[in-house]
């Protein structure tokens, strides 16, 4: 995988604050979070090390892609967005403490596109709508590197 012209990490400077992570991998690479139930019945989650198990991320500040989600989601009804945005809208279906959901390639290639239309040919009128414009641009390259490389995409947070 060659994902080094691609800044990966747009979390680090919030560390303690919830994270987004947008997980990748090969379809024969099995995707397992490492999580274990503690003693107390609840569970304990250790984030993958970038390229561990061949599973590389992109990880961001919830802020940046909750910025993301107000711009993608203004023009469209519920009907027409993908369920990960849904369930993340309405807190719906992510049960962060032990799951992570797949982003199916239909879901991947609308926010690619509705990134493009909407982000990346206009970036000088948005550039006031974002706290981190970079961090969108590569969001949108690790996503294109994503279907490029015909790769699974999970996201979680964490």
């Amino acid at each position: 995988m060659d994902l080094n012209n691609i800044k990966l990490d747009f979390y680090s400077d919030f560390l303690g604050e919830f994270e987004i992570r947008f997980y990748c991998n090969a379809e024969t690479t099995e995707f397992k979070l490492n999580i274990s139930e503690n003693e107390s019945g609840g569970y304990s989650q250790i984030s993958l090390k970038q390229g561990e198990n061949e599973i590389y991320h992109f990880s961001l500040w919830e802020g940046y892609f909750s910025q993301l989600i107000d711009i993608l989601i203004n023009n469209f009804t519920s009907v027409e967005l993908p369920k990960f945005i849904l369930d993340y809208q309405f807190c719906e279906g992510w049960v962060w403490d032990t799951n992570y959901e797949l982003i199916t390639e239909r879901e991947l290639d609308w926010v690619l596109i509705q990134i493009e239309k909407s982000l990346m040919n206009n970036k000088e009128n948005n550039k006031n709508d974002f706290w981190s414009l970079d961090c969108i641009h590569n969001l949108y390259l690790f996503l294109k590197f994503v279907k490029d490389n015909n790769l699974q995409l999970h996201i979680t947070k964490e």
